[in-house]
C-alpha cells in the first residue's frame, strides 16, 4: 500500500471514530440537558472563541463555597459532618444516596465513593508532625540519623567484567520509620545483593511475613539492610555500569501493592492473554469454564491463583470483577470471585482476561545515556520468579548480550556512562504501575563524576562530591481522621484497616461539575471530568442515573488520578529534617523526585545562631529577615 495514502487513510478513520464518539457524548449531553454554559444572546453553542473560554474557566474557590453552603443546606440539621464510624455502609457498588433525603451514609471501604454530598473529600491529610526533629540522612552509615536512616552506597566489582563496574540489585518489601512521630512505614526499594566478589553485612533478606528469601535454594544475603534511595551508584564518566536486577517482592496476592491500583489503566490491568468460555456454571462465587476445543490462536490456559478479570458478561453484575483461577486443567479451570454475583448463572457469556501482576519491575536510568536494550522501558520489566502469571516478564525484555542469562526474575542492563558529571536516579518503570512503584519507594540515586569535577575538587573549588538532597512529596495514613476523610480507603499494610504512617495516594477522582447543582459546581471536585464538560469529552463509559435521580460519573473504583500533590516534604527519605553545619562551604546536589511537585527553594535566616549567609554560582530567593525561629 502506498504510505501516504495509508496514512491519509488513517487519519481519517481515526477522526471518524473520535467525532462519531464526540457526538454520542453531545447526544447524551442533550438527553439529559446538560445545560450549555457558552449558550446566549449573539452567542452559538459551537462559536470557537466560546468553546476556548470555557476551556479556560477554572472553578473558583468561591464557587466551591457557594456549591458546599447549597449542599449542606439540603442535609439535615442533625447532620453537621460524616456519619459516625461504625454507622450503616453503603453495599459495594452502590450509588450514592440522595443528598436532602437522609444523612449522607458512610462508604464503606472499597465501596462507591459519594462524589457530591459535600462531606467526605476523599483525601488524606498527614498526622501532625512535629518538624526539625530528625537529622536528614546522609550517605554510608556515618550519615544515619537518629530514626537509623541513611542513604547506602552500592559498592563496585570491578573484577567480574573488567573495565566495568558491576552490581546486583534486587527489588524487596521492607519498613522503615521516617519521622519520630509515625511508626515505621512499609516501603519496596532497591538493596544490592552479596557475591563472592562483593561482600558485606550479610543481611539476610525476608518477606513480610517474616520468612526468609531465597535464591536458588539459599538465603538472599544483602551488603546492607535495605534504606530508602539505597543502593546510590557512583560511577565515573565513560566507565560502564554494568547491573544485575533480581525481583524479590513477594509472589500471589502479597504481591499486590499496598496502594490504590486501578486495573482499567492501560498495562495495569487485563493482558492480551482471553478467551471466550464455551460454557460458565456458577455457584455463589465459585465459577466453573470450559475453553474452546481447540484452543484459540494465542491463548495460553491460565495458572493456578493467577488473577483473571470477566468482561461482556450479562448480567452486569459479573463484569469488571476479579478472580483467582483453581484447578487449571488443559480444557478449563475454576474462578473463585472476589465478590459473588447476586444473578446466577450467567445469560451472556463474555470473556475472561489473564490480569497483570503488581509485583512487576525493572531499572530506568532518569537521565542516562542508554542503549535501548537497557533504558528499563514500559514493556521490559520482570515478575519474580516463581510467580504464577501468564505475563512473567514484558514483551521487550532483551538482555545484555555478553552477560549471562540472569534466569526468571532476573534482567541485566548496561549503561555507558558516556555523559558529564551530574546527579541522576534510577528508578521503576513497569507498564501502567510506573508512578505507583516510585511512589512506594523504587528510586535510589546515581551520580556520575567525570575528570574536569575531579580536577575541580582537587584544587578545593569545589569543596567535595557534595552532600545529595532528594526532595520528594507524600502523605501518610492517619487512622484517626482517615475514616471519615476518605472512608472508602481499602489498602496499606493491612488492607480495609486504616493503619497510621502507611502511604496515603488519592483513589477517588473528584469531578469538579456536578449537574445536579444549580451552578453545575462540586465544592470538592478536583478535576474535570469529560461527560459534564463543555463541549462534551468523549468517554467510554457514559454516566448514570441513580435510584435518587441524580446523574452520576461512572468512574471505576478504585480510579486513577491525574496528578497528586501531597500535602508532607521529605528529604533523603525523612520528614521535615534539620541539618547541623559548620561556618564553611557546602555543595547541595539537589534532585527533584516527586511525581508532580515543582519546588521553590528559598533561604531565610531564621535566628541569631546563623550570622550570615553567602551564594556561590548565582541562585536567589535568600532574605536577611528572620522568621520562624529554630528551638
Amino acid at each position: 500500500m502506498n504510505r501516504n495514502k495509508f496514512v491519509k487513510t488513517s487519519s481519517l478513520v481515526v477522526l471518524a471514530v473520535f467525532s462519531l464518539s464526540l457526538g454520542a457524548n453531545q447526544a447524551w449531553a442533550q438527553k439529559n440537558k446538560v445545560k450549555d454554559p457558552n449558550s446566549g444572546p449573539g452567542i452559538t453553542s459551537r462559536d470557537p472563541n466560546a468553546i476556548k473560554a470555557r476551556q479556560k474557566q477554572r472553578v473558583t474557590n468561591e464557587q466551591r463555597l457557594a456549591a458546599a453552603a447549597r449542599a449542606a443546606a439540603k442535609r439535615p440539621a442533625s447532620q453537621k459532618g460524616p456519619a459516625k464510624v461504625g454507622g450503616a455502609p453503603s453495599a459495594i457498588g452502590a450509588g450514592p444516596r440522595a443528598v436532602g433525603a437522609a444523612p449522607v451514609p458512610m462508604p464503606s471501604p472499597g465501596a462507591t465513593p459519594d462524589y457530591y454530598g459535600g462531606v467526605f473529600s476523599n483525601w488524606a491529610w498527614t498526622p501532625p508532625l512535629q518538624k526539625f526533629i530528625d537529622k536528614v540522612p546522609g550517605l554510608t552509615p556515618a550519615g544515619a540519623n537518629g530514626l537509623g536512616q541513611y542513604i547506602s552506597l552500592a559498592v563496585a566489582d570491578t573484577a567480574t567484567y573488567p573495565g566495568s563496574d558491576y552490581y546486583e540489585i534486587a527489588v524487596v518489601q521492607y519498613q522503615e520509620q521516617m519521622h519520630t512521630n509515625l511508626p515505621p512505614t512499609t516501603l519496596r526499594g532497591y538493596v544490592q545483593l552479596e557475591t563472592s566478589v562483593v561482600q558485606g553485612a550479610h543481611y539476610a533478606l525476608t518477606y513480610p511475613d517474616g520468612s526468609a528469601i531465597m535464591i536458588g535454594g539459599s538465603p538472599a544475603l544483602a551488603v546492607d539492610k535495605p534504606h530508602y534511595l539505597g543502593s546510590t551508584v557512583v560511577a565515573t564518566k565513560d566507565r560502564p555500569v554494568r547491573i544485575k536486577f533480581v525481583n524479590l517482592l513477594p509472589t500471589g496476592m502479597g504481591g499486590n501493592l499496598f496502594i490504590p491500583v486501578d486495573t482499567t489503566d492501560m498495562g495495569a490491568g487485563m493482558g492480551a492473554n482471553v478467551v471466550t468460555p464455551t460454557s460458565v456454571t456458577a455457584a455463589g462465587a465459585l465459577l466453573t469454564i470450559t475453553y474452546p476445543n481447540p484452543l484459540p490462536a494465542g491463548f495460553t490456559p491460565f495458572k493456578m491463583d493467577e488473577m483473571v478479570m470477566l468482561k461482556g458478561f450479562v448480567p452486569q453484575d459479573y463484569n469488571d470483577v476479579e478472580g483467582m483461577v483453581q484447578n487449571p486443567t488443559a480444557t478449563g479451570c475454576e474462578v473463585m470471585l472476589k465478590t459473588a454475583p447476586a444473578s446466577s448463572p450467567p445469560t451472556v457469556i463474555g470473556s475472561v482476561a489473564a490480569m497483570f501482576t503488581q509485583n512487576r519491575a525493572t531499572l530506568h536510568l532518569h537521565g542516562g545515556l542508554t542503549p535501548w536494550i537497557s533504558d528499563g522501558t514500559p514493556h521490559q520489566w520482570t515478575t519474580p520468579a516463581g510467580e504464577s502469571t501468564s505475563y512473567p516478564q514484558g514483551v521487550s525484555v532483551k538482555n545484555v548480550p555478553d552477560m549471562p542469562d540472569p534466569g526468571p526474575g532476573a534482567l541485566t542492563f548496561f549503561y555507558t556512562n558516556q555523559q558529564s558529571a551530574r546527579l541522576m536516579f534510577y528508578h521503576d518503570h513497569a507498564w501502567g504501575i510506573t508512578r505507583l512503584n516510585v511512589y512506594a519507594g523504587e528510586a535510589a540515586g546515581y551520580l556520575v563524576t567525570d575528570p574536569t569535577e575531579q580536577d575541580l575538587i582537587t584544587r578545593g573549588i569545589l569543596p567535595d562530591i557534595g552532600i545529595p538532597l532528594v526532595i520528594q512529596d507524600r502523605t501518610f495514613v492517619d487512622s484517626s481522621t482517615l475514616p471519615t476523610t476518605d472512608p472508602t480507603w481499602n489498602w496499606g499494610s493491612q488492607p480495609g484497616q486504616a493503619l497510621t504512617g502507611d502511604l496515603w495516594y488519592p483513589h477517588v477522582y473528584m469531578p469538579n461539575q456536578n449537574p445536579n447543582d444549580m451552578a453545575g459546581v462540586n465544592p470538592m471536585g478536583r478535576w474535570d471530568y469529560g461527560p459534564f464538560f463543555w463541549p462534551p469529552w468523549p468517554t467510554k463509559y457514559l454516566p448514570y442515573t441513580d435510584g435518587a435521580g441524580l446523574l452520576e460519573p461512572n468512574l471505576p473504583t478504585p480510579s486513577m488520578t491525574m496528578e497528586a500533590f501531597h500535602d508532607t516534604p521529605m528529604v533523603n527519605g525523612t520528614l521535615y529534617p534539620y541539618m547541623e553545619v559548620d561556618p564553611t562551604t557546602y555543595r547541595f546536589r539537589i534532585l527533584n523526585a516527586a511525581n508532580d511537585r515543582m519546588w521553590n527553594l528559598q533561604l531565610y535566616q531564621a535566628s541569631n545562631i546563623v550570622g550570615g549567609i553567602t551564594l556561590k554560582s548565582g541562585g536567589s530567593g535568600y532574605t536577611t529577615v528572620r522568621c520562624c525561629p529554630f528551638s
